[in-house]
């Protein structure tokens, strides 16, 4: 099993650590999340989401931790990581984006202290430093519809739930959407 984790505390880090394990599970990948990292303030569809994630009483021999965020690694998280392992020998892939190559080795001396032993650091900053990202990125290929044809009834419709449009990347993928005429907004005032 590989256990997923995240440095954060606040919500965000949470989703990001959620749509992390779905995309591993729908890999094939037992990925699971301790029920203890997640935050006391997780909104009822956050946790809807989590349910079937999320796994009570630590690690064992041969399991895997994915550590989320770990270029923003603090001691309590250090703790936490330390009960949550309980001396078991397990594999450690930590992601962040690392200021330098110095924090990486911070980060990569803290985690072998916790754990005995080296975890793999994987340094996931992008070229635009503006463009930072908590988790890895990757696409999981799953079974679509066939693509909606100008001559079908109607086109697919779409709800879009509160995007930020304060983040740049949501804003352009809505205005991406914008512009298809194979969608049409839910809503009355999208039209």
């Amino acid at each position: 099993m590989l256990q997923c984790e995240t440095t954060g505390r606040c919500p965000t880090d949470a989703e990001d650590c959620a749509v992390f394990a779905a995309q591993l599970a729908r890999l094939g990948i037992s990925a699971r999340i301790d029920v203890g990292s997640i935050p006391k303030s997780t909104g009822h569809n956050l946790q809807f989401d989590l349910a079937p994630l999320l796994s009570e009483g630590g690690l064992r021999p041969g399991d895997g931790l994915a550590l989320l965020a770990a270029d923003q690694l603090t001691d309590e998280v250090l703790t936490r990581l330390r009960h949550l392992s309980n001396g078991v020998e397990l594999t450690v892939h930590a992601y962040g984006c690392f200021a330098s190559g110095e924090t990486a080795l911070g980060v990569r001396a803290r985690l072998a202290y916790v754990f005995n032993r080296e975890p793999e650091l994987h340094d996931i900053t992008p070229a635009d430093a503006s463009l930072r990202r908590r988790a890895p990125v990757f696409g999981v290929a799953r079974h679509r519809p066939p693509p909606w044809r100008a001559g079908d009834a109607a086109p697919p419709r779409l709800l879009l739930v509160g995007p930020d449009l304060s983040d740049r990347h949501q804003a352009a993928a809505l205005s991406a959407l914008a512009v298809r005429r194979r969608s049409r907004p839910a809503c009355s005032c999208c039209r």
